[in-house]
């Protein structure tokens, strides 16, 4: 029972490296496959914050299957 404690460190350590290797490029394609499940084959884009940047990397990896892009208040 960590509730008391917290986790431990090492536990700690290994879930941050594990997000941090989750990348806004991992983000797009996970987003790429779902489209490719749902077999289509472009799409209008809509990302507000890091959504948009998720949008945008999207539109830089595969031009080609963004139909349009509305990226909202993106760093």
């Amino acid at each position: 029972h960590w509730d008391e404690w917290g986790a431990p460190l090492l536990i700690r350590r290994a879930l941050a490296l594990t997000l941090l290797a989750y990348t806004l490029g991992d983000m797009g394609a996970d987003a790429f496959g779902l489209l490719d499940h749902l077999k289509v084959e472009s799409a209008n884009l809509v990302g507000v914050s890091m959504g948009g940047m998720i949008a945008q990397t999207m539109a830089l990896d595969e031009p080609g299957r963004v139909a349009s892009l509305c990226s909202i208040s993106e760093s």
